[in-house]
């Protein structure tokens, strides 16, 4: 059965470039039967194409790629959960959702994503279970593109011109705008809005909390430091888009675990959009608070008004200062989702799940969910680029999307 691309067209997000590798393709379903392992690869082989379409054609940064790691994980169960084995092609429904989906969202990666299709469906046996396949998926994705809103990527950060102490301003060496502001304003996935989570805000720069918090990354966040606690190398791990890291670890998971369709699906649904919330969460936080960087905490600490921070004015980070505020991190609002969200779905804090650093070339093994966290979660203060304090309330806050969004969903 042939099919031809759809023509819905949602706005794509502003970008930063990643590099990725592409995805190779083979025919996940025999010529005469559909099985179970394979329906169950066909749902892992989009997700590899979703991230392919997203991070590397696309080129999206890892904010804006999990919210549409999401919207299509959506798409993709909800078109598995209206296929039943038997009476429509699973396969054909998955690849159709997904492909609709990306195509709408991201059509500069149409040809591509047609020839994806193409693939799948070459290997699902013709007849009326294919064609109903290809309808439910192309109802899925239908139903999901028309309950989203466009993107509205024109929001930007205003920053004052003479920018006072604890706030926001742009960091050397671009001195970029915030980088999608805009996705502080998208409508959630699961939560009712981006700002129904509250975990308070940034220490005070004043506070004693704070003053601990810049002493410990003007130590250990600092370029070539010799400080016992640093640890680039961990830092450097970790500083990968680690939406699609763990996207790529949850695939080998499944296989290895032999998840069926059905719980594969629901496992990227449920890991993405929680994940998404959580980063749509994270960012209002950024837009709302617009607190200042280490770099310029640590340069300018003679103008915070606390006796117990000493200004560094020659300072430099680890790695780059990102482009928008620190408070709260993306990276743990992000990590902490997904693990909760593992844990919860495991009943377990062993995981074990390899996750790979494309960039360094680097694979670890986490046993635990305990010890990814804590990897995790220091890293961010290793490079120089967030005090503790974020840490602890992007985990707060990924947490808590987590555990809401579980609740939303099974509703």
């Amino acid at each position: 059965m042939s099919r031809s691309p759809r023509t819905r067209v949602l706005a794509p997000a502003a970008c930063l470039c990643l590099a990725w590798s592409a995805v190779a393709l083979t025919p996940a379903v025999s010529a005469s039967a559909e099985t179970g392992d394979a329906r169950a690869r066909v749902v892992r082989d989009w997700n590899a194409i979703a991230v392919r379409t997203i991070a590397t054609e696309a080129a999206l940064g890892p904010p804006p790629a999990q919210l549409h790691l999401g919207l299509v994980s959506s798409a993709v169960y909800d078109a598995v959960t209206h296929a039943p084995p038997g009476r429509a092609s699973v396969s054909a429904a998955v690849a159709t959702a997904a492909h609709d989906v990306l195509s709408a969202s991201f059509p500069g990666a149409a040809g591509h994503l047609d020839a994806d299709l193409a693939t799948t469906l070459a290997a699902v046996p013709d007849g009326p279970l294919e064609d109903r396949g290809v309808a439910v998926g192309a109802a899925a994705a239908d139903r999901l593109l028309a309950s989203r809103a466009p993107l509205s990527t024109s929001i930007t950060l205003p920053v004052d011109p003479a920018p006072g102490p604890g706030e926001w301003r742009p960091t050397p060496p671009a001195f970029a705008p915030m980088a999608f502001a805009w996705l502080g304003f998208v409508d959630p996935l699961l939560l009712p809005s981006p700002t129904s989570i509250d975990v308070g805000g940034p220490d005070a720069i004043t506070s004693t909390e704070y003053a601990a918090d810049v002493d410990e990354v003007r130590r250990i966040g600092r370029l070539d430091s010799t400080d016992p606690d640093a640890d680039a190398a961990n830092g450097h791990f970790w500083n990968a888009p680690v939406g699609v890291v763990f996207n790529t670890a949850l695939r080998e998971w499944a296989d290895r675990s032999g998840l069926g369709a059905r719980a594969t699906a629901r496992m990227f649904a449920l890991l993405n959009m929680t994940t998404a919330d959580a980063i749509i969460t994270c960012w209002r936080m950024k837009y709302d608070h617009r607190f200042w960087r280490p770099i310029t905490a640590v340069r300018e600490a003679d103008t915070d008004g606390n006796d117990a921070t000493t200004a560094v004015p020659t300072w430099s980070p680890v790695v780059a200062t990102p482009p928008y505020p620190e408070w709260p991190t993306g990276h743990g609002c992000l990590t902490s989702s997904f693990v909760r969200g593992l844990t919860r779905l495991t009943g377990s804090d062993a995981i074990d799940l390899d996750i790979s650093n494309p960039v360094t070339g680097e694979t670890r093994h986490y046993s635990s969910a305990a010890a990814l966290r804590r990897s995790a979660f220091i890293s961010r203060i290793q490079l120089g680029i967030h005090f503790r304090d974020a840490m602890e309330d992007g985990y707060r806050v990924g947490r808590i999307a987590s555990d809401r969004g579980f609740a939303a969903f099974d509703r």
